[in-house]
């Protein structure tokens, strides 16, 4: 009985490894600026040019990316972007079957300017000083028979 139990599992694992092979690939890389610094947060988004598939991340504090479970083949575009900087693409990326394609980019510094926001309010006609909103008045008298209630309950439970 136990020599039939061994081969069922051997063979379970035989047809379990021969299934798990990859069927995908990975690009990665790190990004950074003209200085060469880490650009933290920067946005990289992989287009699969056939099929119009996007995957994408974000750089990791070290300026890192990964970007996995691409399909085999291409062409790939992959397009980095930060606020501030100018955007970058790099083209024509074909990926092999279980391999990691490393595409790093520097991105250079956009002179762009932010236009400023102002935020203004006003004092609306349903509130004023004499409305502050929900409210409950308790007297003393409630006060001392709640905490009465409170600690004989508290009593009682123990």
């Amino acid at each position: 009985m136990n020599k039939t139990i061994s081969i069922f599992a051997l063979f379970l694992l035989i047809s379990v490894t021969t299934f798990s092979q990859v069927t995908t690939s990975k690009i990665k890389g790190t990004v950074t600026d003209s200085k060469g610094e880490v650009l933290f947060g920067a946005t990289v988004a992989v287009l699969h040019i056939p099929t119009g598939t996007t995957s994408g991340t974000i750089a990791q504090e070290n300026g890192k990316y990964t970007v996995p479970n691409l399909r085999v083949g291409g062409p790939y575009k992959v397009t980095f972007s930060f606020v501030g900087y100018t955007t970058r693409e790099v083209s024509n990326i074909s990926l092999i079957l279980g391999k990691t394609t490393n595409v790093n980019a520097t991105l250079a510094e956009e002179g762009t300017t932010l236009d400023e926001i102002v935020i203004s309010s006003s004092k609306g006609k349903i509130f004023n000083n004499d409305r502050t909103g929900a409210q409950t008045s308790i007297t003393s008298q409630q006060l001392k028979t709640f905490l009465l209630f409170h600690v004989l309950n508290q009593i009682l439970l123990d």
